[in-house]
Order: structure tokens, then sequence, then C-alpha cells
């Protein structure tokens, strides 16, 4: 629009100048008229004259007037016309020397303008590009600091629930039977220690075994030593009432185990159940030799595969230390976590703020 109007503008200053030149020459012809003086003196026309040749007589004399003014350089009348005729080129020089002036001030301001405007809206594009780009910033970093918090909480929720059920492993499975083991095995280690000392020619203990070696061994009737089965010795212990006390409190407490197992197994580690199973087997044939008629041994190894599966306590302890660390860690873990995860938070609401600021 600011150009338009210089436009405008110069359109207006040519036309004053057009009219100035008309007025200009029009000052120019005028003073040219004065050159001849129509007052000057006339001839008087001669006798027998007629009216045509006195005229033609006068216009002759008028012309030698013209040629001896002209041929005058001090004649005033010639100096009437040359003035004028010079301050009338002079003025048009300067009227015209300042419309040009004019225009080109006209143009240089419309280009300037023209400038301006341009660069102002180079500005503010920049400025609005700069502004959109720190924007799409802002919420780019917005939605990464959502699905961070999204994934952190996923991770969470999934750690709690992890943790949630360890902590019922513990309390419903690995816990109680563990102590229901522990229990069963001092009673058992008090059985036999009962029997050495009620028939040590038969029953005798190795405190130097390791590994899968007997602690507790028996003497044949032709000196043999072999491996104690509970499972193959019962019908002979029922013999001697010490010994089988501690039997029957046994029994018991496998009761109170195998409930454990039935009503909980799907919280047991997979690798324990088969075992599970075994000892559920081996309680059932050690209460069925219990309430039997048999008061002999059996030979050593016949029932083996109803004997308590080997290591199946200090697996269920070793799980049960594994799950208490992983809840132990997990709970320090956790607190590290939020303290991070919050700390994070923080920085970048900083660094956001500090952006659209």
């Amino acid at each position: 629009m600011s150009f338009r109007k210089s436009c405008l503008a110069v359109l207006s200053r040519w036309h004053s100048l057009t009219l100035a030149v008309i007025l200009l020459l029009g000052s120019s012809f005028s003073a040219l008229a004065l050159t001849v003086d129509p007052q000057a003196p006339k001839a008087a026309p001669a006798a027998g004259q007629t009216p045509v040749d006195a005229n033609n007589d006068d216009l002759a004399h008028r012309v030698k007037l013209l040629e001896l003014k002209a041929a005058d350089p001090g004649d005033t009348r010639s100096a009437k016309v040359t003035v004028p005729i010079a301050t009338a080129i002079i003025g048009f020089s300067a009227v015209l020397f300042a419309a040009l002036m004019g225009i080109v001030g006209q143009v240089l301001n419309a280009k300037n303008a023209a400038k301006l405007a341009s660069e102002s809206l180079k500005s503010a594009a920049t400025l609005a590009a700069n502004e959109a780009l720190v924007r799409s910033e802002l919420a780019r970093k917005a939605a990464e600091d959502a699905a961070e918090l999204a994934r952190d909480s996923a991770r969470h929720k999934r750690a709690d629930q992890m943790t949630e059920f360890r902590l019922k492993q513990i309390e419903c499975f690995y816990a109680p039977i563990f102590a229901a083991f522990r229990q069963s095995k001092t009673l058992y280690d008090k059985m036999f220690q009962q029997l050495v000392r009620d028939v040590p020619s038969r029953y005798s203990e190795n405190p130097l075994a390791t590994g899968k070696e007997f602690r507790f061994r028996i003497t044949n009737e032709k000196g043999e030593v072999q491996g104690f089965y509970l499972v193959d010795e019962l019908p002979a212990i029922k013999g001697y009432g010490s010994a089988m006390q501690l039997i029957d409190l046994m029994l018991d407490l496998g009761k109170s185990i195998c409930t454990i197992i039935t009503t909980h197994a799907g919280l047991a580690s997979e690798d324990l159940i088969e075992d599970l199973g075994k000892y559920m087997a081996h309680h059932a044939i050690l209460s069925a030799i219990r309430n039997g008629p048999e008061t002999t041994a059996f030979e050593p190894g016949t029932n083996k595969l109803g004997a308590f599966p080997f290591g199946l306590d200090t697996r269920i302890e070793q799980r049960l230390k594994a799950l208490s660390k992983d809840i132990d860690d997990y709970d320090r873990g956790s607190g590290r976590s939020l303290s991070l995860l919050s700390e994070g938070l923080r920085e970048r609401s900083i660094g956001g703020s500090s952006a659209t600021s």
C-alpha cells in the first residue's frame, strides 16, 4: 500500500511539472510578443498613395526599425525581450530540477518503505517459525516424558506385582514348609540318636559324611554296613518306644507339610514340583508302614523309591533366601529409582520452563 501511494504522489508531481512548463512557455511567448512596439509612430502617407501602398510603406518602415534595434546592443527594447526569456528559462530549469528531485525522492522513499515492509515481514515470519519450532520441541519432549513416565509406571507396576507374588510365595509356601522341614529334620536327628543309644550294635552315625554319603548307617547280621532308610527300618523300630514317639511326631508334622503342598503348590518353583510329589509319596508310605503289621525290617533298599527326596529341604531353603534377597533388593532399588525419577522430572520441568521463558 505504501508503494502504491508513492506512485500516486509521483504522478501528481508530473502533473504539477506539466502545468509549470505550460505557464513558462506562455510567459515566453508573451515576452516575444512585446518585441514589436505597437505604439511606434507610423510614416505619413505620401501624396497620391493609395491606402494599400501606405500600409506597405508602413510595414517596410517597421521592419527597418526592427533591424536597427536588433543591430543596437544597448537597445532597451531588446533587453525587455531577452530578460523575460532568460528568466523564464531559469525558472523553468529550477522548477524542472525541483520536480525531478521530488520524483527521485518519492521513488527512493517508496523503495525504502517497500524494503522495510519486506524486512518486517521476514522478521515476523522468522519469529513465528522459531516460536513454532520451540513449541514443537517442547511438545516432543513432553511426549517423550509422558511415554517414559508410562513405561516407568508399567515397570513399577509389574515389579510391584512380582514383589507381591514373591511375598505370597514366602508367606504361604516357602516359609511355612521350610520351618516344617527344619523341625522334621531335628526330630529325625533326635530319633536316630535315640536308636544309637538303644541299639548301638546296629545303628551308628558317620559325622564325616559329605554330599550323598549316609550320615546314619546300620550294620546287618552279616556285619555289613549300609545306609539307613527309615522306610526300610520302621517295622523294626516299632519295638523301641522312645524312637517311635519321635517318629509319630514326624508323621504328624508330615501331614501339615502335605497340606501346604496340596494347598499352595502353585506358588512353588517348577523345579521343586516333582520332589514335592515324591515327599507326599514318602509320607504316605511311612504312614502305611507305621499302621501296618510288619515288625521286621525290610532289606536295605527295598523301599528306596519311597525314601525322602534327597536335598529337597536344602533347595527350599535356598529358594527362600533368594526370594527374600529379591524383595530386599527391590525395596532398595525402588527407593533409588523413585528418587532418580523425581530428580529427572524436576530437571525436565526446569528445562521446559527455561525454554518457554
